[in-house]
């Protein structure tokens, strides 16, 4: 989605990030998908009732990215409220692997925006390693930069096989 399509390695140990091309590396997704504790979970099926219920249509996960972020200070896209629009209905399930808070990339939502035009205040969706949250990315949503320590989180979205982001990033092949 975000990527030059080249190699990298990254050393998050190393305390200087400002040589650093990007805010977000992004793992091969059949890594995640394939690490038999998230596969575990990804299949359960109360999960999948959950999200069947919320869809109300039997769905297929589109896209999977896990994200190493780095201490950057990349004005990334992210960073300001937007909406995805891969589908007319899609929900998206956010792992954080790492503690995720206001200073390190939390996500942050507007409480209700998926629903009405009427925008609140945006609320920080923070955590402790292995926190899990399912967002409506129709719901008007931004990241926040990593400042403190380097963020890694796993994003699948949950929606119908052929939408307008598996065109855009060649998901579109047969299942």
């Amino acid at each position: 989605m975000q990527s030059d399509g080249n190699n990298y390695t990254l050393n998050l140990d190393v305390n200087r990030y400002d040589t650093l091309i990007s805010a977000y590396y992004c793992y091969d997704p059949n890594i995640s998908l394939n690490f038999n504790p998230f596969k575990r979970f990804i299949n359960n099926k109360d999960l999948i009732s959950l999200v069947e219920n919320y869809l109300n249509f039997q769905f297929t996960i589109y896209s999977s990215q896990t994200w190493v972020n780095p201490i950057s200070k990349e004005k990334h896209y992210v960073y300001r409220p937007h909406r995805d629009h891969d589908d007319y209905k899609i929900l998206g399930m956010v792992v954080y692997w790492t503690d995720v808070d206001e200073n390190n990339g939390s996500l942050s939502v507007a409480e209700r925006s998926h629903i009405s035009n009427n925008i609140g205040e945006f609320r920080n969706l923070t955590g402790k390693k292995g926190t899990v949250h399912l967002v409506d990315f129709g719901t008007l949503h931004k990241g926040s930069p990593i400042k403190d320590n380097p963020r890694i989180t796993s994003f699948l979205r949950f929606g119908n096989y052929f939408n307008h982001s598996t065109v855009m990033d060649c998901w579109c092949t047969t299942p």
